[in-house]
């Protein structure tokens, strides 16, 4: 089976061309999103809501969401990351 995996962060064009050019190639889609940004800054999940509103079917579609906790603990900062 041949997946494209990929992050999402609110590019819905870029969401929407590469399902276009792909979906009859590949198997199926794996798009992350996350709560936060790479800086550690929050943002809600926005994936699923743009898959419904391109109207792209999620039959191909999985949508991990991650949930990611950042600690400024000494000496190195720690990152928890949680799968929902």
């Amino acid at each position: 089976m041949l997946f494209d995996c990929f992050l999402y962060f609110n590019e819905k064009e870029l969401l929407e061309l590469r399902y276009h050019m792909l979906k009859d190639i590949v198997d199926g889609f794996i798009i992350t999103d996350a709560d936060r940004t790479f800086k550690g800054d929050k943002k809600p999940f926005t994936c699923v809501e743009t898959l419904e509103e391109l109207g792209i079917p999620q039959d191909k579609v999985q949508v991990p969401s991650w949930l990611l906790v950042i600690s400024n603990l000494a000496p190195v900062n720690r990152l928890a990351v949680f799968i929902i």
